[in-house]
This record gives C-alpha cells, sequence and structure tokens, in this order.
C-alpha cells in the first residue's frame, strides 16, 4: 500500500524544459541547491507577501497597538497624539503610512540601526549607557552593566542627540 501523505519542497523556478513526449517541466533549484524537473501541474505557488523592514521604534509601536487591541486606523491616528516626535515624523515621511499599513498587515522585520561609540575627544572617555541605573555617563571606566555602542534613536529618545552637533565629540560608526 502506498503511502498518501502530501509533501511541498521549496524553491525556485530557474528555468524549463519539454521532454519527447511534449511534456513541459519546470526546472526547480530546492532549498539544498540541487536542481530537478517536476512536472508543471505539481506545482503550487506560494502567495505569501514580502515582509517589509520598520525601524524599532515602528515595531515597537505596531507590538504596543496590537497589544493594546487598536484596528490599523487607530493605531495610525494614535501616532500623531503618542508623544513620540520621531515616530511621528517617520510615519509623515514618503510612503511611510503605506509601508506602516503593510507591516502591521503582512509582518516585518526591523532595520538593524547603525550603531556608535561616542568618545569626547579631549579626554578620551567613552559615553556608556548604564544598563542597571539606565542613565549615560562619560567614563574611562568599561565595567559589566556599562554598554558603549549606541543607535541615534537611542540617544534621541534619552535627550543626548547634542553628540552629533557637539565638536568636541568624537562619532565612530561600528561594524556589525
Amino acid at each position: 500500500m502506498m503511502n498518501s501523505e502530501k509533501v511541498y519542497i521549496e524553491g525556485y523556478v530557474v528555468g524549463f524544459m519539454v521532454d519527447s513526449t511534449g511534456t513541459r517541466e519546470k526546472r526547480i533549484q530546492v532549498s539544498s541547491g540541487e536542481i530537478v524537473s517536476i512536472d508543471e501541474s505539481f506545482i503550487h505557488k506560494s502567495i505569501t507577501p514580502e515582509k517589509v523592514k520598520i525601524p524599532r521604534m515602528v515595531a515597537d509601536w505596531i507590538k504596543f497597538a496590537k497589544f493594546e487591541d487598536y484596528h490599523l486606523l487607530g493605531a495610525m491616528d494614535a501616532i500623531a497624539t503618542s508623544g513620540r516626535k520621531n515616530l511621528y515624523e517617520w510615519f509623515r515621511e514618503d510612503d511611510n503610512m503605506d509601508l506602516f499599513a503593510r507591516a502591521w498587515l503582512d509582518g516585518y522585520e526591523v532595520e538593524k540601526e547603525k550603531r556608535y561609540i561616542i568618545t569626547l575627544k579631549s579626554s578620551k572617555q567613552k559615553l556608556y549607557y548604564h544598563t542597571e541605573h539606565e542613565d549615560y555617563i562619560f567614563s574611562s571606566y568599561d565595567g559589566v552593566f556599562y554598554s558603549e555602542y549606541h543607535t541615534k534613536t537611542d540617544l534621541e529618545e534619552n535627550g543626548m542627540s547634542w553628540v552629533f552637533d557637539c565638536p568636541g565629540i568624537k562619532i565612530e560608526e561600528v561594524d556589525e
């Protein structure tokens, strides 16, 4: 007795061929890298929308709004009164309203934000975020509870955006 369990393979169409009987087959590259030929009638295409990439602050807002049982329009309306200036500015730019809606409906990936090391030029002290006390300090000490890598969003949200405009500050982008 033959097992009638359905199986699906994942791959991408990379070409086609027609055999001597006239049967048209698609050439599929499967995840292992191997290329197989499959009769076209057996292929089912996935119509999963591609996830959009959004900044962390937008992802945080979507997570909050869904937790609070907002609907899409309510979540979009509430951005203006949220007190989150950076979120509101992002939302009003270009096609970001559409991007927000797509992220809400189809899912999203969070963009990796650039990270920086901030150093006082005069004393060579680095800006650290004390994870236990949740505050920023300039120090030569590199301790367990300190983080020396900062995103622009984190700095802006914590009143530290002035470091980007200060001539006495050295800003170094960190490669990830």
